[in-house]
């Protein structure tokens, strides 16, 4: 049950164990088998390639083919209605990151500093060509130092995140930070991994209590907004977006 789970992991605010295939990143691409993640899909060509260069991997194809201008084209790119306040909001990190932290004070701040376009991302792009090849140096890098030394949570903190749940059995672990580590496990074979909960975050975000996060109750999206945002996160795979970008054969099951 995950309710249990729950408890004893907000109560502690400590390391607890989770299936891998129950991880997801904070835009949608997933760590579950049958998924699609660009730094899992970049290392395993890596493995494949140890000469591997950024211009050759699925990271470089993601910068040039993901660019979203606001945070509905970074969340729900299938949806075209708009989707308040996604569709109004720029992809910033301190909006998209953990987005059901977002209150109305922070998007007036953010929106609020005169920021212009958006700004790139180890998930999406504009990458300028030296900021892509640091990321993917500490992509390989994080790779080969957990190949060589074993994952070391408490040497460089703990995966950190919080939970989407749908009941008290089916939910998705969502990644706030240790992407980067976390790709590397998977790759590496790990099935089972240590996280804790994000303390400025929510630590579960029920969907059958998401009016809490509607302007009806003082929180920032319209209704149909939060249910779209949610059921995008707890369902995607990472598979279609990959396919929506034409970075996956649309022909792969």
């Amino acid at each position: 049950m995950l309710a249990p789970l729950l408890a004893v992991a907000a109560a502690a605010i400590a390391g607890f164990e989770i299936d891998l295939e129950h991880c997801t990143s904070f835009v949608g691409f997933s760590y579950s088998r049958g998924g699609w993640n660009p730094h899992v899909a970049t290392l395993e060509e890596f493995v494949r390639n140890p000469a591997l260069k950024y211009e050759q991997s699925s990271l470089y194809r993601l910068h040039q083919a993901f660019v979203p201008t606001n945070l509905q084209e970074l969340f729900v790119e299938n949806q075209a209605a708009p989707l308040q306040p996604l569709s109004d909001l720029p992809p910033d990190r301190q909006l998209f990151r953990y987005v059901w932290a977002i209150s109305p004070a922070l998007i007036t701040k953010v929106t609020g500093g005169g920021r212009h376009g958006p700004a790139g991302h180890h998930y999406f792009g504009p990458m300028p060509a030296d900021k892509g090849e640091a990321q993917f140096a500490r992509l390989i890098t994080t790779y080969q130092s957990i190949e060589r030394e074993g994952f070391q949570p408490d040497r460089y903190g703990p995966i950190m995140g919080y939970f989407l749940a749908d009941d008290d059995t089916s939910f998705r672990f969502v990644i706030g930070s240790g992407n980067h580590r976390l790709a590397a496990l998977k790759v590496l074979g790990h099935t089972k991994i240590q996280v804790a909960l994000t303390r400025t975050h929510p630590a579960v975000v029920h969907r059958s209590r998401l009016e809490t996060w509607t302007v009806d109750q003082g929180g920032p999206f319209q209704r149909d907004t939060a249910y779209a945002l949610f059921d995008k996160l707890f369902s995607e795979n990472g598979m279609t977006k990959a396919r929506n970008l034409g970075l996956v054969d649309a022909a792969i099951p």
